[in-house]
């Protein structure tokens, strides 16, 4: 009687530590995307790439236009707490472009700060990746039209990997 509760006990402790040592298998991770709507009709990207420079994040999608032309939006902003994000949206400019980099038009920020909203879903600064939604009203730049033409960009989401960078990598002059 002794031996077969030895030999239970064993048993019981082998089989334990066998199911206890297999390896669970990790979600894999979330697949990038970036989508909004501008002026009610889908922004279809190509590429989208983020950079971070110290507390600011630049995001840049592109995506075909006609025939060797393409079109870019970007958003700079500030994310002030990591631990709590908190968000400043200081540029969304809009930019079309023709053959290279000559600007055929550009809508840029309205003067009115409550046109556009930003919310970090969520950062995570191991994995370098942020999310967020959006919505922002631009308006055409002075440059191109003295009408003051509007842009709504709707519905913005984003799952982005980032890459640091000591200097802003992407400014166009602004």
């Amino acid at each position: 009687m002794r031996r077969l509760f030895s030999y239970t006990l064993f048993l019981s402790v082998v089989l334990a530590s066998a199911t206890a040592c297999t390896k669970e298998e990790a979600a894999p991770p979330a697949e990038p995307f970036f989508s909004v709507n501008q002026d009610g009709k889908a922004w279809e990207p190509a590429t989208t790439t983020t950079y971070k420079s110290g507390n600011a994040f630049y995001l840049v999608s592109n995506k075909a236009a006609e025939a060797n032309q393409r079109q870019e939006l970007y958003l700079g902003f500030t994310v002030t707490n990591l631990r709590k994000p908190s968000v400043r949206l200081f540029s969304t400019v809009w930019t079309h472009y023709a053959a290279g980099k000559t600007v055929r038009d550009q809508y840029v920020n309205t003067d009115d700060l409550s046109a556009s909203s930003l919310q970090i879903t969520r950062l995570d600064t191991v994995q370098k990746v942020i999310e967020g939604r959006f919505d922002a009203t631009i308006q055409r730049s002075t440059v191109y039209s003295q009408q003051k033409e509007r842009m709504q960009l709707t519905e913005g989401s984003f799952r982005v990997s980032y890459r640091d960078t000591l200097l802003p990598a992407y400014t166009n002059g602004r």
